[in-house]
């Protein structure tokens, strides 16, 4: 069976997600408390740790009123923390999509 990894799962996009994707495979959810997405180191430890067959990424920096004075956590989630998902992706050999290519 499928292993999903889906990061955001307690957000409300993550946790229908949750439900949605169980019926590809076995989802293992995990939320701010278990990755932080500011720490690349954690979140490949978490994904070599996991094993994915597919990454999905309902995880982002939302806070758009202080996204503009908190530009560095808002870049290291939204824009790094996707691009180590998929190094690290690529290196077990999963499949990477995050939440937009979803909704698309």
């Amino acid at each position: 069976m499928r292993r999903i990894l889906l990061t955001g799962n307690d957000g409300q996009v993550g946790q229908e997600l949750q439900k949605t994707l169980g019926s590809l495979g076995v989802v293992i959810g995990v939320g701010r408390n278990t990755m932080d997405l500011a720490q690349p180191a954690t979140i490949q430890q978490i994904i070599h740790q996991v094993k994915p067959d597919l990454i999905v990424n309902a995880a982002a920096y939302t806070a758009v009123d202080r996204a503009e004075t908190d530009s560095a956590a808002a870049a290291a989630i939204n824009a790094i923390a996707p691009a180590v998902m998929a190094k690290s992706a690529q290196q077990l050999g999963a499949d990477g999509c995050d939440l937009y290519l979803i909704l698309k």
